[in-house]
């Protein structure tokens, strides 16, 4: 018999080590129905009849109403409803014609955003081409000289600089002496003008 206490008392530290909180509970199952549990059961059920008699007195139409549920549902329903569903769905989808696309594109919920990213996308273009023209004329204008004499022809040059010295070759003869005078009279070195060009 000390043994059994012994065991009882080892496996109640054990209980007490790994649940603590269980240990604490009383061992009373919650299950258990009262003593006047039955006998107060017949006396609720007679005044529940009693009122419901009472009611019948009070209320012939509502106590003449059928009893039945209106929730009841076909035989088989559950078997046949995912072959109903997938009938459905194919017929939705290939029922689809020209009428209803143009009722969705006329429809403000889809029109107005489409309508609004095209415009967008129309101006955003037609700004980017302005802008790029308005750099184009603004390059050409900062080419240097020897870049735009790059551009043109050479034949055009050539005959360019071949007329214009035969008709005003006095003229560029008198400029030259023109700066050379000015050279000598500023005593300007050669080497300095030469580094400065």
């Amino acid at each position: 018999m000390n043994a059994k206490n012994n065991i009882s008392n080892s496996e109640d530290d054990d209980l007490n080590e790994k649940a603590p909180h269980l240990s604490k509970l009383s061992g009373k199952s919650p299950f258990k129905a009262d003593n006047d549990y039955f006998d107060s059961f017949i006396l609720k059920l007679e005044d529940h009849i009693a009122d419901l008699e009472e009611i019948k007195t009070e209320a012939p139409v509502l106590s003449n109403i059928p009893k039945y549920s209106p929730f009841e549902l076909p035989t088989n329903y559950f078997d046949e409803f995912p072959t109903k569903i997938q009938d459905v769905v194919n017929n939705k989808t290939s029922k689809t014609n020209i009428f209803e696309w143009i009722t969705l594109l006329i429809k403000p919920n889809f029109a107005i955003p489409v309508l609004t990213t095209f415009l967008i996308a129309f101006a955003g273009i037609n700004y980017i081409e302005k802008q790029s023209k308005v750099t184009d004329t603004k390059m050409e204008y900062q080419l240097s000289e020897e870049e735009q004499l790059y551009l043109i022809d050479e034949s055009i040059i050539i005959d360019a600089i071949v007329s214009g010295t035969s008709s005003g070759n006095e003229k560029t003869i008198e400029q030259n002496t023109n700066i050379e005078n000015y050279l000598i009279e500023n005593n300007i070195d050669e080497r300095i003008l030469n580094y400065e060009l």
